[in-house]
């Protein structure tokens, strides 16, 4: 079924400009989920059924990392030892999983290493790799494993940084593209989580048809930052330092005379972003927008 779309357009960018962020080719072929899907929360992939709402300005970054693919694409088409863009399907507890792989390229010893391109950030970089880029590169591994019989020995997310800075006083600095190496699970591992998945959304479908409330999205599906730590003093109107644990901001507190700490709760990033497409149809978001509004946005710790 393919996913109905709308979009605003806040920013009245002109017609050719709307028209390029909003062209999307994406299919995920005859499957009941894709890779991408299964790693989202359930209630995002049932929200996302009756339609999504973006403003076209929203999809600038996502719209460059699909050209970036196709570019990619269309340039290693050919290429001796490389097998690009090819897309395997696997079934797991009756329902079809789909995965498009970027690139895989055999090894000396007759393995396969997979790659997969990103387009993302300095500040994505630097906190390593995601937990979500090793589970998706974990379930490619196992499709391909299961469909063609390759055992898949290396994985490696290329990152194209989009907002690098190009420093001409510091020569030795990482440049705009990095290979990180995404660590393999053994196969039972990666079967047991593709089921544990698909049982997860099964589930959400199920309590769906009957009325009931969809599971809230964990806090790694909605990118979500940790909470923060502020020290404050009286009289002060910014934190004296922001801590990442409750520890060590006491340890700074008992320096301080009449001060406090407030807690400030990490920001879910998918949700404030509206990156799922449907934030703004979500009970769960809804709620803790009040939740938030009503402790005015930090919580004071005693």
């Amino acid at each position: 079924m393919q996913l109905r779309k709308s979009y605003g357009n806040r920013h009245k960018l002109p017609d050719p400009v709307a028209a390029v962020l909003t062209t999307d080719r994406y299919s995920k072929g005859a499957s009941h989920c894709s890779v991408t899907e299964l790693l989202q929360g359930p209630k995002i992939r049932i929200l996302r059924k009756d339609g999504i709402h973006e403003d076209v300005i929203d999809r600038l970054w996502s719209s460059l990392g699909t050209a970036w693919h196709q570019y990619a694409e269309q340039a290693l088409q050919g290429l001796p030892n490389y097998i690009v863009e090819e897309r395997y399907y696997h079934t797991s507890l009756d329902w079809v999983v789909s995965g498009q792989v970027d690139i895989q390229s055999p090894l000396n010893d007759g393995t396969w290493c997979i790659y997969d391109w990103k387009v993302t950030t300095e500040s994505k970089i630097e906190r390593g790799v995601a937990a979500e880029w090793e589970e998706q590169l974990n379930c490619y591994a196992y499709l391909i494993n299961q469909t063609t019989g390759r055992t898949i020995s290396k994985a490696q997310v290329i990152a194209v940084i989009r907002d690098h800075k190009r420093n001409v006083f510091k020569p030795r600095q990482a440049g705009p593209v990095q290979i990180m190496d995404i660590r393999l699970w053994p196969v039972e591992q990666q079967a047991e989580y593709i089921n544990q998945r698909v049982k997860l959304h099964q589930q959400a479908e199920e309590a769906h048809v009957f009325g009931e409330k969809l599971p809230d999205c964990t806090e790694q599906e909605q990118w979500r930052m940790p909470d923060k730590f502020a020290v404050m003093k009286e009289g002060g109107t910014r934190a004296v330092k922001v801590f990442d644990t409750q520890e060590e901001a006491s340890d700074r507190l008992v320096q301080i005379e009449n001060g406090w700490i407030e807690v400030r709760s990490g920001i879910a990033r998918k949700c404030e972003g509206n990156y799922c497409g449907v934030a703004l149809k979500c009970e769960q978001r809804a709620r803790e927008i009040k939740e938030k509004t009503t402790r005015g946005d930090v919580t004071p710790y005693v």
